[in-house]
């Protein structure tokens, strides 16, 4: 039987974020529009105003909810309730939404799963899971290895371009295909930029590009410098306090020239295609050109095409492999003491109906099993020749572990132990074992004599009488 993902059931999560077979508060739920949770959590979401941290406008996440094809969504069971099929979700005193993710299914065009928002609940007190955005992507992942897809597609804004490369998100266009050097090469070299705001992602492009203009014009007056970033920001004047400042933004490889730092990585990306709201390329001139800077900051609003693939793939330059799963589990789920509210028969059921047991034993051992084998093997081996070393290995070892070991019927074992058991019969004890012994003996005999005096056993009578019956 396949496995899959359960829709409109619950599936347990530990505090990891990883499937198990368990009764846990922490549990996924897959929607769709035909769902009926689908309303309580079309009302969660949109009521929610701190989802996102107020960076997705509410307009376009309702847009999402409405047009998605489903919602992966990661609740808290707070009151630890009997999560019956006719359960509501939308009461917030008994569930509390840790995540949400709104997916399209994009199998017909390149064989995606496209991530149109991800975001986690700033406000839900994240006591069982520490980190429900990385869990969340994480199901995401998972799901789309077991539907079929070869990628987890989605659009990142300039300041979590950096989070996603973690996880094995790469500008790749098309299947199988290297990431560009050069776009490598920059996003490892602004790899340590701490920008988290888009403003200040976008104050930083600005300087350098001003930067970038007062190096190709040859000026060495400070002065001059202050237009341009003046003029890039759409600042009236710069003091040298605020000079300074804006300066100290810049990361230390491109706080010389304004090269190889946001700018360019912006620009490269543009050229390769991977804007959403692609941007036609120009050339710095000998001004400050302010409507191409708000063209080029417009469309970065719209963020940049990223993808994670689900099948085997290494990148070259850096040797790591981008389809490692973003949480690791362990393949034996740890135990959990059931919560008091669910009964013997609830637990049951749900196990018995639930594929999260199969689910997690089998993507837990696939992943270890393709981890250590890449571990152990290089990138030019291949699978056949890898098994074949496996095999010989663990034949060659435990051949030398039978030719250590000696044979139970040769003579020289048999030999030892008749030795040890002569030994054992030779061997007598100590006169001061004797003595504690006996002391021990009388001592036991005293305490039977004086408590058969103190309590006369009626069964003796019994016998003696029978024996004066008898004579």
């Amino acid at each position: 039987m396949a496995l899959n993902f359960s829709m409109n059931t619950p599936i347990f999560l530990d505090n990891q974020g990883c499937i198990t077979d368990k009764i846990t508060s922490n549990f996924c739920f897959i929607v769709d529009k035909k769902s009926p949770q689908y309303k309580n959590i079309h009302k969660i979401i949109t009521d929610n105003k701190s989802l996102c941290k107020g960076n997705v406008a509410a307009h376009f996440m309702k847009y999402s909810i409405e047009n998605c094809d489903f919602i992966i969504t990661l609740f808290n069971n707070i009151s630890q309730l009997e999560l019956k099929p006719d359960f509501n979700l939308s009461n917030t005193r008994n569930f509390r939404l840790y995540s949400f993710a709104s997916c399209f299914n994009n199998h017909s065009t390149d064989k995606s799963l496209y991530i149109d928002i991800i975001c986690a609940n700033p406000s839900a007190r994240f006591k069982q899971i520490s980190q429900p955005g990385k869990v969340m992507l994480n199901l995401v992942t998972e799901y789309a290895y077991f539907q079929g897809f070869d990628y987890v597609s989605l659009s990142a804004l300039a300041n979590v371009i950096n989070y996603y490369r973690k996880f094995g998100f790469r500008h790749i266009n098309s299947y199988g295909m290297q990431e560009n050097e050069d776009i490598t090469r920059l996003a490892l070299l602004n790899k340590n930029n701490n920008i988290q705001d888009n403003e200040d992602i976008e104050t930083v492009l600005k300087i350098e590009y001003a930067l970038q203009l007062f190096n190709k014009l040859d000026n060495q007056d400070d002065d001059k410098l202050k237009e341009y970033i003046a003029a890039a920001l759409k600042l009236p004047d710069l003091d040298d306090d605020q000079f300074f400042d804006y300066l100290g933004m810049l990361p230390p490889h491109s706080e010389k020239d304004g090269k190889n730092g946001i700018y360019d990585f912006t620009m490269l990306l543009n050229d390769n295609g991977f804007f959403n709201t692609p941007l036609q390329s120009k050339s710095i001139t000998t001004t400050v050109d302010t409507e191409y800077l708000d063209e080029l900051i417009d469309c970065m609003t719209n963020g940049f095409t990223m993808r994670k693939p689900l099948f085997e793939f290494q990148e070259e330059k850096t040797g790591v492999y981008l389809d490692e799963p973003i949480v690791f589990c362990k393949s034996k789920s740890p135990s959990y003491s059931l919560p008091n509210s669910y009964s013997k028969s609830n637990s049951r059921k749900n196990n018995s109906k639930s594929l999260s047991n199969p689910l997690s034993n089998y993507l837990s051992n696939k992943r270890s099993l393709s981890k250590s084998m890449r571990s152990n093997s290089s990138s030019s081996s291949s699978l056949v020749e890898l098994g074949k070393r496996i095999r010989l290995n663990s034949s060659s070892s435990s051949r030398k572990l039978r030719s250590k070991r000696p044979n139970s019927n040769s003579k020289s074992v048999k030999r030892s132990r008749s030795a040890s058991f002569r030994q054992l019969q030779r061997r007598k004890p100590n006169s001061n074992t004797r003595s504690k012994s006996k002391s021990l003996s009388n001592k036991s005999k005293k305490t039977r004599k004086t408590s058969s005096s103190k309590s006369p056993n009626p069964f003796n009578k019994m016998v003696k009488s029978f024996n004066s019956f008898k004579l």
